[in-house]
């Protein structure tokens, strides 16, 4: 079910993208100019009762950590929005609630990269200002012990600050978990151009994944392009990964 264009004082002003598995839309309140980013978890109805809880268990968990327990600059924020008429009636077209963040006007990281019509990359002082805020969101994160384990530009959104200078974001914590680097996991998650190799082949492995994605960003941020193969089809490249192993 679609949302209605008008609840109370807030209106629906556009839809700003998908994530993993979820929507989300730029809501406006029209007394005070407030504008919120509002995440809806689409559920396929083609899903088994497996994937569904484990769908839940993850959404559950994203909404907890970004609204309750996650306070750094680098890591978007979710908010509480007055009135609660406002999200119950979103809450009504949804199996699962909805997350309320902060909104980032300038996009993400992919949008930024995608205006660079040539493989330059992005000027010296943007490539600084990503990688410290993308290393402060990570070390935040790795210091509570959690893992990303989907770090990617599209996940990377832009915010300006009362300065006038751009705060770089990390957002989507929808396949975070509890790891540190004494933890070992095997499922499989993430963007494949992004993932570590570890994650590639379900080998064990700690929350040290989340700086191979930094690493390739970074490569991405300063050349234009990602390092190793970046135009392979996975299954290709994996074979590729597959052959280093064995050299």
């Amino acid at each position: 079910m679609d949302d209605a264009p008008f609840i109370g004082d807030w209106h629906l002003v556009k839809n700003l993208g998908a994530g993993g598995f979820g929507l989300v839309k730029l809501w406006q309140n029209s007394k005070t100019g407030q504008k919120i980013a509002i995440k809806k978890c689409q559920v396929s109805p083609c899903q088994d009762q497996s994937s569904l809880e484990k769908l839940r268990e993850r959404w559950k968990r994203e909404i907890q950590y970004m609204t309750h327990e996650l306070k750094n600059e680098n890591i978007v924020q979710g908010l509480q929005v007055k009135p609660d008429s406002f999200l119950m009636q979103l809450n009504k077209t949804s199996q699962l609630p909805v997350l309320v963040m902060e909104y980032c006007e300038g996009g993400d990281l992919r949008t930024a990269l995608n205006e660079h019509h040539n493989t330059s990359g992005l000027i010296e002082s943007e490539v600084r200002s990503v990688l410290k805020c993308l290393l402060s969101a990570i070390s935040y994160l790795h210091k509570i012990k959690i893992s990303h384990r989907d770090i990617k530009p599209e996940n990377c959104v832009i915010k300006t600050n009362q300065r006038g200078e751009k705060i770089y974001k990390l957002t989507d914590l929808g396949y975070a978990k509890p790891i540190d680097r004494q933890s070992l996991v095997a499922s499989l998650v993430g963007t494949p151009e992004y993932v570590a190799p570890e994650l590639l082949i379900t080998d064990k492995y700690s929350n040290s994944v989340d700086y191979w994605s930094f690493g390739v960003i970074a490569f991405e941020v300063i050349a234009g392009i990602r390092p190793f193969v970046p135009h392979m089809p996975l299954a290709q490249w994996q074979v590729v990964k597959e052959a280093k192993d064995l050299a």
